[in-house]
């Protein structure tokens, strides 16, 4: 049998991950880790099979775990490193960036509304 991923694998592989878990694995693969654990699941899920990419990395050491369906788990030394913006060169602000739209509706201008009634 090739290389060829089965999707009931994937979904073995995901299954016991937590939500946190979740997000690691998308912040290592550069998908966005914004949404619920289902969300989170699909995401990876279509990543894996599209990719092909079956590895798990850990957060505490930096490591790839060995994931290929249909085998058991063990820590391999990778070379992939985790994209945390805490620990990036640049800074953790970098990218973040103000616009001209508000992202609330401005009732009063700085220093508060005042009326004025003469008379």
């Amino acid at each position: 049998m090739s290389n060829e991923i089965i999707p009931n694998a994937v979904d073995d592989l995901l299954k016991p991950l937590l939500l946190k878990d979740l997000r690691i694995q998308c912040r290592a693969r550069g998908l966005n880790p914004g949404g619920g654990r289902e969300t989170l699941y699909e995401r990876l899920k279509e990543n894996m099979l599209k990719t092909g990419n079956t590895e798990l990395v850990s957060e505490a050491v930096g490591q790839t775990a060995a994931a290929v369906p249909g085998e058991t788990q063990g820590a391999q030394a990778g070379d992939e490193t985790l994209k945390n913006n805490y620990v990036r060169p640049e800074g953790q602000n970098v990218g973040n960036f103000i616009t001209d739209r508000p992202s609330s509706r401005v009732l009063a201008p700085p220093g508060g509304g005042s009326n004025i009634s003469l008379g």
